[in-house]
């Protein structure tokens, strides 16, 4: 088996990963990603004041979420750029595979964090283009 690609997918407000084989772009494996157990609220026994300038907190990071295309082809036209917030469904890049143009779309909401291919460049199937974060 060669090289495998893994994706994060979501169905209905369900969670999958899908491994797949990136040559032949057979699916390998599929799980699905169980929520998470909410927690009981806790009940602070004594917790020490925090002075005014206590640094705050910074937000959990968010895991990176790679866009790849299914399909072999040229980038015939990049529209985003680096820093850009998207929403899922937004149009990122457009593809010509097949001579047809195929939009590829944000999977989720995120800001583009990395741009992985320019226009006139030729892509593999299963290739990440994009990295959302």
């Amino acid at each position: 088996m060669g090289k495998v690609s893994r994706y994060k997918v979501q169905v209905d407000g369900v969670t999958y990963h899908v491994s797949v084989e990136d040559e032949s772009g057979e699916v390998t494996e599929v799980s699905k990603q169980e929520p998470a157990e909410e927690a009981a609220p806790v009940q602070p026994t004594s917790a020490p004041a925090q002075s005014e300038s206590a640094p705050a907190r910074p937000a959990p990071a968010r895991e990176r979420i790679a866009v790849s295309t299914l399909l072999p082809g040229n980038i015939c036209d990049v529209l985003c750029k680096v820093g850009d917030e998207v929403k899922v469904g937004d149009t990122l890049l457009m593809l010509e595979a097949m001579k047809m143009e195929s939009p590829v779309y944000a999977p989720d909401d995120g800001v583009v964090d990395a741009i992985e291919v320019k226009t006139g460049d030729i892509v593999r199937a299963g290739q990440t283009l994009v990295y959302l974060a």
